[in-house]
């Protein structure tokens, strides 16, 4: 007779289940409440779950314990990342931006860390539905099936076993060091938002646009001065001495034109390459924030933080800690925390870290008083024992307050200070590679200098060693570079301008560039004023990158027929693309603008009056600010359809009014009348949409709507049928920003800017059916005139304004709701569109904004 084997029963097996299941119900408490991340607590529900359904099963056998082995590894791990994250998010404030940023960025759809976690889930969730057939048996059946069961636990242990391993170590990056490095990211982007915080002039950068020209070094020139740079940079200077091998700085001294600005981009250029650039700033005269000592301690601690890695985080802390009391302060103390406090922090073993600045002489706004002060700073810290700063500075031999810094006790032992003339010999040799090199861009003219190799000798002598000079004759040579006649009579004129008692050789070129492109006999008036006015922009814009013709059109009024024809003509000392009305165009060389302010240089035909065009600029700047005024829901809405640049000419009038104010004339003052400096005609949205344009990004823009609701909701719509509507708009609106970091990735960006564009036409409108309802009442004389008006009005109060109500409240209760779903945006468009359709406000709207600026002029309305 053969017996019934019964099924091994552990008892300690079941034991090690009940546990395990407690243990692990314990530590999801302790993950919910020390992070409370679904992915992590869904995770370990599915465990738990599977290891329910075992027990009841009462399913028993082996692999059972080393089952529960796996799932207790498995809670330890996802406790310890509960942990780690819950570090990682505590270096930033409780419920700051910055928190909800980073939880985004671990737990975000998009991330990694999510992904893997979902994975997870999903492995998890499939073995768990292996464990429901283990329940599908009677008791006794247990018995008869024990095997089966072994071999279902057996199953669901390796493949938890195989779950866990992808979990920890996919792609060869443990989990818990994806965790790390995902917040050290979001630890980055908080600081560099601090550093973005600090007030600095991008342009000042060697590499910026706006110093492009002075990048300019022909291959082969300049040679002998850069082997004296890198021979410093290395501490190598021999041919001055042992002595000056370790000097920390190191001044170059040229006149205008000699090409210190070339010599100083190269050499920031190749300190760049070796990893040594700390920082660069170049000035620049008579445009804003580059020919001041303002903005230069923050610009250097702002891009020195960004390119030593060691003394990144010492800048942001101490940046933050400046910040509290105001972006921009006295130079001293902005020294003392941005520069001085994060370089003590660095070991006195810490390489050499340079900082190059150039062109010192056209640091011109409060030069006299600020500059001696910024240089005392400065190179003081060079000179300080110990410390790895090294300065290397291009300055004209004037003005002397600048000198006089070098020369005093406590620096004049640091410094070695250089005058460009010890490099004449080569210049002569430079100068002229050069020529022959632009010369050989072009067929034409490569064949007209080799048809007569003096053309070439000549050119160099007239140049007397200037850099600018050369360049300038060669643009002026090669503004037709196809056309051998023009290039012959063009080198025949450089070739007769005599030198003229008291103008220096660039003056005289100068003379000869304008009187060539523009000879008197087409000089008539109207040609003349044109010429004036572009010269005088030249002279007095104050964007670093310059400004198009087509934004200075809608500044000035100027239209682009005029000026672009005369800045084709201007190419050989402007920097223009030629017939392009959008391309930017700024004088080359600051030389240029010294000859057209100075009237003995420049001559009655081309002198340009820079106080009488700043004072024309902040007319025309203050003119486009009264325009917007009322006018902000619009410029929104253009923000958002268009591109920024059809509103450079708004960036720049409310950017660079005060200083076009600034610098007019007491005289010109009286004559024009009150011009003091103010913001009394702004829209109040005026500076925050001018910030957006500055710097675009979502949350800046939601700021932008839901201030334009609230402008509305002081308005008299707030006492009528419309407040309720407008307040509910500014709380679906501000609740925004609790999903500002789901809206500002992947498909949440293109919702939210769909939404964005979808509601503002709907606040256009609102304002609307104010300003029309204002007019009519303004205008309830009983002229026959304003009688059709009245009917329509009376149409818009009894229908149109009933629909517009509706879509807006269809808004607010339906869309925001949930506004992230697309069915939401569609009942939007659909109800905007009925409104549309029903009450054809958009005609209601366009004849109200025409009455309007016809009664401001005191012009009776006419019908349309």
């Amino acid at each position: 007779m053969t017996c019934l084997k019964l099924p091994k029963f552990s008892f300690a097996a079941t034991a090690v289940l009940d546990g395990t299941v407690r243990s692990l119900e314990a530590t999801k408490d302790t993950i919910t409440a020390a992070a409370p991340v679904p992915g992590l607590s869904i995770a370990l529900n599915v465990v738990i779950e599977l290891l329910k359904k075992i027990q009841g099963a009462r399913s028993n056998c082996d692999a059972l314990e080393t089952l529960c082995q796996q799932a207790t590894s498995l809670a330890d791990t996802l406790e310890g990342l509960a942990k780690t994250i819950t570090a990682g998010l505590t270096k930033y404030p409780v419920g700051s931006l910055q928190r909800r940023q980073a939880r985004e960025r671990v737990f975000g759809s998009g991330s990694k860390f999510h992904q893997r976690v979902e994975k997870l889930g999903d492995d998890l969730r499939t073995i768990c539905a292996e464990a429901d057939t283990l329940g599908q048996r009677s008791y006794f059946a247990k018995f008869l099936h024990s095997t089966g069961d072994a071999e279902v636990i057996s199953g669901m242990k390796d493949r938890m076993a195989a779950a866990c391993r992808r979990f920890q170590m996919e792609g060869n990056v443990a989990i818990e060091a994806l965790a790390d490095e995902i917040l050290d990211f979001a630890k980055a982007a908080e600081e560099e938002r601090v550093l973005d915080r600090i007030p600095r002039a991008d342009d000042a950068h060697y590499l910026s646009a706006a110093n492009a020209m002075k990048a300019r070094l022909q291959v082969g020139t300049r040679e002998q001065i850069i082997t004296r740079l890198e021979g410093w940079e290395e501490g190598q200077l021999a041919d001055r001495g042992d002595d000056c091998a370790h000097l920390p700085i190191f001044v170059l001294v040229g006149e205008a034109g000699t090409g210190k600005s070339t010599i100083a981009s190269e050499f920031a250029k190749r300190l760049q390459g070796r990893g040594r650039l700390g920082a660069s700033f170049f000035f620049t005269r008579g445009v804003q924030e580059l020919n001041s000592p303002r903005k230069v301690f923050s610009t250097i601690a702002s891009q020195l933080a960004r390119s030593q890695p060691a003394l990144r985080g010492h800048v942001v802390d101490a940046a933050r800690e400046h910040l509290k009391t105001a972006p921009l302060q006295q130079l001293e103390r902005e020294f003392e925390d941005l520069i001085r406090r994060p370089l003590n922090a660095l070991s006195s073993s810490h390489p050499p870290i340079f900082v190059v600045v150039d062109a010192l002489d056209e640091c011109t706004e409060e030069g006299p008083e600020l500059v001696p002060s910024l240089l005392q700073l400065l190179l003081s810290a060079a000179a300080e024992p110990g410390w790895p700063l090294r300065v290397f500075l291009t300055s004209r031999p004037e003005p002397h307050y600048i000198h006089r810094v070098f020369t005093t006790p406590a620096l004049k032992p640091h410094i070695s200070v250089v005058s460009i003339q010890e490099f004449r010999s080569t210049v002569t040799g430079d100068i002229e590679r050069l020529v022959r090199a632009r010369l050989a861009e072009h067929e034409t003219s490569k064949s007209w200098s080799e048809e007569d190799p003096s053309r070439v000798s000549s050119i160099v002598d007239k140049s007397e060693a200037l850099f600018i000079y050369a360049r300038t004759a060669i643009d002026f040579l090669l503004a037709d570079a196809d056309d051998l006649l023009s290039i012959q009579e063009r080198y025949d004129i450089l070739m007769r301008v005599e030198e003229v008692f008291g103008l220096a050789p660039l003056d005289t070129l100068y003379r000869a560039v304008l009187e060539n492109v523009f000879p008197p006999k087409d000089r008539f008036p109207q040609m003349q004023d044109r010429l004036q006015r572009v010269l005088g922009y030249l002279v007095a814009v104050l964007d670093p990158d310059g400004i198009s013709p087509a934004t200075l059109e809608k500044l000035t009024n100027m239209p682009t027929a005029e000026s672009v024809p005369i800045l084709n003509k201007l190419r050989s000392v402007v920097l223009f693309e030629r017939d392009n009305a959008d391309s930017r165009f700024r004088i080359i060389h600051a030389t240029f603008r010294e000859f057209l302010v100075d009237h003995e240089r420049s001559g009655d035909v081309f002198h340009v009056s820079a106080d009488q065009v700043h004072g024309r600029l902040a007319d025309d700047c203050m003119s486009v600010i009264r325009s917007l005024r009322g006018r902000a829901a619009v410029l929104v809405l253009r923000l958002l359809t268009e591109n920024v640049r059809e509103l450079a000419h708004v960036y720049y009038a409310y950017k660079h009014r005060n200083h076009h104010l600034m610098y007019r004339t007491s005289s010109l003052r009286k004559g024009r009348g009150n011009h003091q400096r103010t913001g009394g005609d702004d829209d109040p949205l005026l500076a925050r949409i001018v910030s957006y344009m500055d710097a675009p990004d979502p949350a800046s823009m939601r700021s932008l709507i839901r201030n334009v609701v609230r402008q509305l909701r002081r308005s008299r719509l707030a006492q009528g049928r419309f407040g309720k509507v407008l307040y509910s708009l500014e709380k679906g609106i501000s609740g925004w920003e609790n999903s500002m970091d789901e809206l500002t990735t992947g498909s949440g960006q293109a919702r939210i800017r769909r939404m964005q564009i979808a509601l503002m036409p709907i606040l256009l409108d609102i304002q609307a059916v104010e300003n029309f309802a204002v007019y009519r009442e303004a205008h309830r004389s009983g002229q026959p005139k304003t009688r059709m008006i009245t009917r329509d009005a009376a149409t818009l109060d009894e229908q149109h304004v009933h629909d517009l109500e509706s879509a807006v409240k269809a808004v607010c209760e339906s869309y925001l709701t949930d506004y992230l779903m697309d069915d939401k945006y569609i009942k939007l468009s659909e109800a905007h569109n009925r409104f549309h359709q029903q009450g054809s406000l958009q005609v209601i709207s366009a004849k109200m904004n025409m009455q309007l600026i016809r009664s401001g002029s005191g012009d009776e309305v006419q019908e349309d």
